[in-house]
């Protein structure tokens, strides 16, 4: 059920080589990125030592990661969950630590069912749900009470328990990847 965390140094590329109307038709979804942005500068999370979950990886980044002291940084499109015959559309994505969120964040600081995201893209409003998860979850700095929403941004900072990530709507993360330096090879 989960969506797949994607390579952002493919997707830099990517944002170098086309126009914004070209790239908006292939990645048309607001994003979370597994990263704290400061001064402009993306910030990969550190590698977690004793416990080492969370570290956004796929088969084909091992070899990588054993040179890294930092994961790569991963990237998600929130994308609403496809609707299933004789249900209503469902708007909200679930975060959390287990399967059958649509994010899932494998950490023992997220909660089963941590928060939840409104996807509404007619309207290209997104909201963050806290779900009454026992760590927390923080936009901007500001913890969410329980059952508490607030409308997210391009370039929020958003925490579950100890990961930080960072918000844009699908403009806002072209514009950002084009004041990426370019990916040393």
């Amino acid at each position: 059920m989960g969506h797949r965390w994607l390579s952002i140094e493919r997707v830099m590329k990517v944002s170098s080589s086309v126009e914004r109307a070209d790239f908006l038709l292939v990645y048309p979804n607001p994003v979370l990125i597994a990263a704290e942005i400061r001064d402009g500068k993306l910030l990969p999370a550190r590698n977690k030592g004793r416990n080492p979950t969370m570290q956004y990886q796929t088969a084909a980044d091992l070899k990588y990661a054993q040179n890294q002291t930092e994961n790569p940084v991963r990237f998600m499109p929130i994308r609403r969950p496809a609707p299933i015959d004789g249900e209503p559309e469902d708007l909200w994505l679930t975060i959390g630590r287990i399967a059958e969120c649509h994010i899932m964040i494998n950490d023992y600081t997220i909660s089963k069912r941590h928060a939840r995201i409104l996807v509404d893209m007619e309207q290209g409003r997104f909201v963050i749900k806290e779900e009454g998860s026992t760590n927390g979850t923080w936009v901007n700095g500001q913890r969410l009470g329980k059952a508490e929403s607030c409308i997210l941004s391009s370039g929020d900072s958003v925490r579950f328990g100890r990961h930080i990530f960072t918000f844009f709507k699908a403009r806002g993360f072209y514009e950002f990847l084009k004041t990426m330096p370019p990916a040393s090879s």
